[in-house]
Formats: structure tokens, C-alpha cells, sequence
């Protein structure tokens, strides 16, 4: 298994992503699964036999092609985009943001394999892990 860190992910969210992760590339039959930055540092990966950190700028590469055609084409806003290969092998890259921070769900999976509904709920698990929750007794 492949994981890599950023300084800035408290010890909590990297397991808890790793082990979203993890439970992602198993319901799904995902072969690789990354959590990057927009800038295209890795936060969490699940990788077997890929070079995460090429996996994540790539991602983050990707992520600007698509702000520049989203400009021009007028596109409110792109929260996917995948790339296919003659195999039909399929890398999707879901975009979102939470707390004014761009982050990056890239997800590599076998040809003809749904993938939308694990990876909406892997995004809203994220958003959970990531969004500061209120200590018991404090409000």
C-alpha cells in the first residue's frame, strides 16, 4: 500500500481518509484511489504499484485544463472529469471544495464499472472528515 502525507493533515483525518480509501477501492474494485490538494499534493492515497505523487499532479494538471475550457466554454462549474484508455481502464477525477480549500477524489477503475455513487459518497465522507466537528458539550 502506497500512502503518502501532507505536514498540514492532523494524524485523525489521514487514517480516517486512508481508511475511506481503503473501503472505497473495496465496494468499488478500484485499483488505485488518491485524495490530493488542488495543487496536486497528495493527502491520502491508495495506490498499489502507481507513483502517487505522479497520480495526484496529474490530477491537479487535469484540474486546470478544465478551469481553462470551463472559462471558456462558460461552464459554471465541473466537478468530474475522466479519461479512458483502449481497455477501457478509467481514471475519474471529482473536484469539490470544502472550506474554500480545492481538494481532488481520483479514483482508477476496470472497464464497465459503476463508479458515481461511491464516489458521491466518498466525497460527502471527506467533507465529514475534513469540516471540524463541535467537541461534545461545546456548542
Amino acid at each position: 500500500m502506497a500512502v503518502n502525507q501532507v505536514e498540514e493533515v492532523p494524524g485523525f483525518k489521514q487514517v480516517s481518509l486512508n481508511q475511506l480509501l481503503t473501503e472505497l477501492n473495496r465496494q468499488g474494485g478500484f485499483s488505485a484511489s488518491v485524495v490530493a490538494t488542488g495543487d496536486g499534493l497528495p493527502i491520502a492515497s491508495l495506490a498499489p504499484g502507481l507513483d502517487t505523487d505522479t497520480v495526484a499532479a496529474m490530477v491537479a494538471f487535469v484540474r486546470g485544463v478544465v478551469e481553462r475550457a470551463r472559462g471558456q466554454m462558460g461552464f459554471a462549474r465541473v466537478d468530474e472529469v475522466s479519461v479512458v484508455d483502449d481497455d477501457r481502464i478509467r481514471l475519474v477525477c471529482r473536484y469539490f471544495v470544502i472550506a474554500d480549500e480545492a481538494l481532488i477524489l481520483a479514483v482508477v477503475l476496470p472497464a464497465n464499472q459503476r463508479y458515481r455513487k461511491l464516489t458521491n459518497q466518498a466525497v460527502k465522507a471527506i467533507k465529514q472528515i475534513w469540516t471540524p466537528q463541535p467537541l461534545p458539550g461545546r456548542a
